[in-house]
């Protein structure tokens, strides 16, 4: 309680550094890799070097003063942005508090092994380890004689295998044919297995089946969402400043983040008219609110659901009708495909002055009825 209180007092008073990801609402870490990886990238098309020092203090937040440690930074001229294919060769002598800085070739930030040439391929060998030997606990159970069903392969593949595929998808999207395809290949091995299909099976009729997703699909939603994330964020924010003041250099043959957004920008047209991210809701989690009145049942109570459907539909015109004229009438419904699948929400809003409004939109491709349903209420 007490920690949402303060929370919510710095936020709304914006006392906290935009540059602060840790521990806040609407922050990912992919927006923290998008940043230094851009930059990175912009210094190979500027022909720049870059060398970047990752600092990792045990128990930072309990011990460390972070204002009086960049101070200190500072003064032993440690500045600017050091990260390069260049740099990487050479022998630097950084010292950090008398301390020499271990040089390393292929550093892991937030999950992601780094390498010289920012192409991403230590992290695809990572990943498609990973993923494959998570992967083989769905072979044990895909046996043709006792194994399980394609959808309870399916959910075990989506929640256990592709969720490490999907983390800095946008990243992904910026490595070459040859790293995408290795990636690819993990989700394209799971498809035929799920379906039960043979190796000259196509793929595309294997994700068609399965209702699963190409790969290269989710790469561009993640960019566009990351870049509309950007987009929105407060003015200040160092992903908002990159991706406004950002300039398409082609110095060399190598695609960036931003390159790739822009021609996804130029596919799909997105809209200039964007909302801004709120971290916290406006009303101060302290106050009280009053509890609306809920009445589950008509006026005449002896109606059901076995009704006849005209009485019930005339039982509930006269229900509405003993309403106030000044009350706003929202009407809300949600449906799924089969009650699982590719669910979506519908709300109908009537306000007083003789005005409607209409909200609606899909709520996923694995979601309930009753999800639906509560996304309408929201």
């Amino acid at each position: 309680m007490v920690n949402r209180r303060l929370y919510w007092l710095l936020e709304n008073r914006g006392l906290l550094c935009e540059k602060q990801s840790g521990f806040r609402s609407a922050s990912r870490t992919e927006d923290q890799l998008f940043i230094i990886c851009q930059k990175i990238q912009d210094g190979f098309q500027d022909g720049t070097l870059t060398t970047a020092i990752f600092v990792d203090l045990q128990q930072a937040y309990d011990r460390v003063w972070r204002k009086g440690l960049l101070l200190k930074i500072q003064r032993l001229g440690i500045k600017g942005n050091l990260y390069s294919p260049k740099v990487t060769k050479q022998n630097l002598n950084i010292r950090l508090l008398d301390q020499q800085l271990k040089k390393e070739e292929h550093p892991s930030y937030l999950g992601v092994q780094l390498d010289p040439r920012l192409n991403l391929k230590k992290h695809a060998a990572n990943l498609k380890r990973k993923t494959m030997k998570r992967l083989s606990l769905n072979k044990r159970l895909a046996s043709t004689s006792w194994g399980s069903d394609m959808d309870t392969l399916r959910s075990l593949y989506l929640g256990y295998v592709r969720s490490v595929l999907d983390y800095n998808l946008c990243l992904q999207a910026s490595s070459s044919k040859t790293v995408q395809s290795e990636i690819d290949r993990v989700q394209n091995h799971a498809l035929r297995f799920i379906c039960g299909g043979m190796r000259s099976t196509p793929t595309a009729a294997c994700e068609i089946h399965a209702r699963i997703e190409p790969l290269g699909l989710r790469r561009e939603k993640a960019t566009l969402e990351m870049y509309e994330r950007a987009q929105r964020m407060n003015p200040l924010h160092p992903a908002k400043l990159l991706v406004e003041d950002w300039k398409k250099k082609d110095r060399i043959p190598y695609p960036t983040i931003m390159h790739h957004i822009t021609t996804l920008q130029e596919r799909c047209h997105l809209s200039n008219d964007r909302k801004p991210i709120c971290r916290v809701p406006k009303i101060p989690p302290n106050k009280e609110m009053k509890s609306p009145e809920v009445i589950t049942h008509l006026i005449n109570q002896d109606t059901n659901k076995k009704t006849d459907p005209a009485l019930l539909k005339l039982e509930a015109e006269i229900t509405i009708l003993t309403y106030p004229p000044d009350w706003i009438h929202i009407y809300t419904d949600g449906t799924a495909f089969k009650g699982t699948v590719n669910a979506g929400y519908g709300v109908y809003a009537c306000f007083p002055d003789g005005t409607s409004k209409e909200i609606y939109g899909a709520c996923g491709e694995t979601c309930s009825n009753y999800e639906a349903e509560t996304i309408g209420i929201q």
